[in-house]
């Protein structure tokens, strides 16, 4: 039985999609002809509702073009829990309605099922950086914005994650964690930390290819006194090394937190590559904890 408050989620989607029918149906997929500025993207779990999957409203470019011709701005697609997916023209007088309940929605969703402002032309444009751009000395350490965007958003929603998976693989107590690109160690600290705040222990082990790094991480481990290993390698360089043997099969997590899947680190090619890696670590029932700008779309 769904709780009041999943109930009241399952009204306002069916509300929006009420409005939405006011608008224009589209046949087909038309998401990349002249979009989007941005786009609120939300996944609905399915115990939060019986029909709707997601939901994906996304701005028109050249919001000239649509004054001058009479167009609403928004454009809104509705996918249903057996992947049917509708395509709409929000009208222009209903928009201001749709987009508050998108956003009643959101505020009722679970963080890690929102992905608001999502501006697709920097995305799809994404190019990865040398090498040097992300060591200790490079411009992203100097630029003290991009730590803070993992502190203050990406690390909390990675953490409570881990510690929900945690409690569904309960009563197991040790497990295996792979941290892919782990850099100077932060997250990693993140994680034994909450690990020993729920009384289990993890067989930690960080891989990064940036020396300086490597250093950092190790003595985050030694200030600790976690037993955690650092690999300095790449993931192919540690797929060919003995250790890589010791951790097949192994893992309970791997963590990749705008690592070896990131398109701004690596190319698309590479990323994929790396997936298999990654998939090559996991035991049966391991799963992989991952942030970063990517297309790959990543399904157990």
């Amino acid at each position: 039985m769904k709780s009041s408050s999943d109930v009241g989620i399952e009204k306002e989607l069916e509300e929006m999609e009420q409005l939405a029918r006011s608008g224009l149906e589209i046949k087909g997929n038309q998401r990349n002809k002249g979009l989007s500025i941005w786009t609120f993207n939300l996944s609905i779990p399915q115990e939060m509702s019986e029909e709707f999957a997601r939901i994906k409203i996304a701005a028109f470019t050249n919001s000239s073009i649509c004054k001058m011709m009479g167009f609403p701005y928004y454009y809104l697609t509705i996918t249903k829990q057996n992947d049917d997916e509708r395509y709409y023209v929000v009208k222009q007088d209903t928009a201001d309605s749709v987009l508050a309940l998108v956003k009643q929605i959101a505020e009722k969703l679970p963080n890690n099922c929102l992905e608001m402002r999502q501006i697709k032309r920097e995305r799809l444009g994404t190019r990865a950086f040398p090498d040097y751009y992300w060591s200790n000395l490079g411009p992203w350490a100097k630029e003290s914005a991009n730590e803070d965007s993992y502190i203050n958003t990406i690390d909390p929603i990675m953490i409570d994650t881990f510690k929900k998976m945690i409690i569904e693989k309960r009563p197991q107590t040790v497990f295996t964690v792979i941290d892919a690109g782990g850099g100077k160690g932060r997250l990693a600290k993140k994680f034994i930390e909450a690990a020993e705040e729920m009384g289990v222990t993890l067989n930690y082990a960080l891989i990064e290819p940036d020396q300086s790094q490597c250093e950092e991480a190790q003595k985050v481990f030694a200030e600790m006194g976690s037993d955690a290993k650092v690999f300095r390698a790449s993931l192919d360089q540690f797929r060919s090394s003995p250790d890589f043997e010791n951790y097949k099969n192994s893992a309970d997590f791997v963590i990749s937190s705008g690592g070896p899947l990131n398109l701004q680190v690596v190319s698309r090619d590479d990323a994929i590559a790396n997936l298999d890696i990654l998939r090559e670590l996991l035991n049966e029932d391991g799963c992989i904890i991952a942030a970063g700008k990517s297309k790959l779309a990543l399904k157990k």
